[in-house]
């Protein structure tokens, strides 16, 4: 396991790494980072939202950007 900021630190490490700008890994924002990290160590939405303090909502908000940004489905 990654520690806490592993992931949105090698995630920021590949996309810094990739010149192009059709990168398929779109910037993420430092919350979506979050989201994204929380949901790597196999937690919920719900369990996402209340970690963070947002609603479930929102982190769907996010998680649809990310896989907007990643061009995924």
């Amino acid at each position: 396991m990654l520690p806490r900021r592993g992931l949105r630190d090698t995630i920021r490490r590949r996309e810094d790494a990739v010149v192009c700008s059709l990168h398929p890994f779109g910037q993420l924002t430092d919350r979506e980072s979050e989201v994204l990290e929380r949901l790597a160590q196999g937690m919920s939405n719900a369990e996402i939202a209340q970690s963070l303090i947002v609603s479930e909502g929102t982190v769907k908000a996010h998680l649809g950007r990310i896989m907007s940004k990643w061009q995924v489905r």
